[in-house]
């Protein structure tokens, strides 16, 4: 059975995938509790010791989750306009309002400025470049008692979403998208670039997988996808990638070889169809888990300051970071759905004057050679 296949007899909708998304959100919220409760050399520690492919899996896989769906979006798009037009309404208007509930009652609430030297501050003002996508990670005296001051720490993976939907967009403006062995190429350049870039470029805290790395994972997963009829869909091929998966992620100048069994391990256990409970059936919460995750866990830690262990802080925040994720979803990102229609629109626009301009320039082209 191919990917295709597998995809078929689940009428392209497998619920593995919607499973993954919201128990990988959980699982980055479980390793922030390190963080938030110990600081960065506790972190630090963990991930540098025995349970690392624990903790280095989760974004790859989310990121190559995302690159097989986004795939998706981009074949069944009409052009390029709607296919980024449609990521832009997915991430910006949940990021916009996470940014201003950080700001305006986050802040407010946990700075021990006064309030007026709060909001007055350049640091204060520079962190709405968040709405698009420039990371800024401080707010004016917010959580300068915690472990860790930052209020939003999870958003350091942003930028390099938006770099996957740009790269994404350029492979197949340039037509390497549409054939299997130049997106192949592709991907090989970069993994070829990513360990360059690791190898010359080592520092002491890698955090759990570098930048780089989470764009590889999505390139491979908008690969298999590509090449969905080709791929079998094999429990043999599943278990051989989730080994090279956890032994390239030991070492972290290994990293970059996890990329490609980390995309197929992700796609397996995404097309596995198990029945959708009430939570997932209900909606897409994990980008809700991801916005909203670590300020709630910097207020609770805090709120808590006694109470600063790992498990405490995970047993008080997820229930409010579920909460928050289902409002984030019914309120704001399922109501930025209907966006869809001006911009299908727009795109019909596009297509439309971009024809005109090619009859107009062919005619004209036409009528010079008669004309010589």
């Amino acid at each position: 059975m191919t990917l295709s296949e597998r995809l078929f007899l689940t009428k392209g909708r497998p619920s593995g995938f919607d499973y993954m998304r919201i128990g990988l959100a959980a699982m980055i919220v479980l390793w922030h509790t390190v963080i938030v409760s110990y600081g960065i050399e506790a972190q630090r520690w963990l991930i540098l010791g025995p349970s690392r492919p624990i903790w280095a899996m989760i974004l790859p896989m989310f990121f190559a989750l995302s690159g097989f769906l986004v795939s998706g979006s981009l074949e069944r798009s009409r052009t390029i306009v709607g296919f980024l037009g449609l990521r832009l309404i997915r991430i910006f208007p949940a990021l916009a309002v996470e940014s201003t509930i950080a700001m305006m009652i986050v802040g407010a609430l946990f700075t021990y400025y006064p309030l007026q030297k709060y909001f007055t501050d350049p640091v204060f003002w520079s962190y709405t470049l968040n709405m698009i996508g420039v990371v800024r990670y401080y707010l004016p005296g917010v959580f300068t008692d915690n472990p860790t001051t930052q209020v939003n720490a999870q958003l350091w993976t942003l930028p390099y979403e938006l770099y996957c939907y740009i790269l994404i967009s350029l492979f197949y403006i340039i037509g390497f998208y549409r054939s299997e062995k130049l997106i192949l190429f592709g991907c090989l350049v970069m993994q070829i670039l990513v360990m360059i870039t690791i190898y010359t470029r080592t520092q002491v805290d890698e955090g759990t997988v570098r930048g780089p790395v989470l764009v590889l994972s999505f390139l491979y997963g908008a690969y298999f996808y590509r090449v969905r009829d080709r791929v079998p869909y094999s429990a043999p091929i599943f278990f051989a990638c989730a080994i090279a998966m956890v032994g390239f992620l030991y070492l972290p100048i290994f990293n970059a070889l996890s990329a490609l069994p980390a995309a197929y391990v992700t796609i397996y256990l995404g097309m596995r169809n198990p029945t959708r409970s009430a939570i997932v059936s209900s909606g897409d919460y994990s980008y809700g888990i991801f916005l909203y995750g670590f300020p709630i866990q910097q207020a609770v830690s805090a709120v808590f300051p006694d109470l600063r262990q790992w498990w405490i802080n995970f047993l008080i925040s997820i229930p409010i970071i579920i909460s928050v994720a289902y409002f984030s979803w019914h309120c704001i990102e399922k109501r930025a759905l209907p966006l869809r229609d001006p911009l299908m629109k727009f795109e019909s626009w596009c297509m439309s004057y971009c024809g005109k301009l090619l009859h107009t320039y062919k005619n004209n082209i036409g009528f010079d050679l008669k004309s010589r």
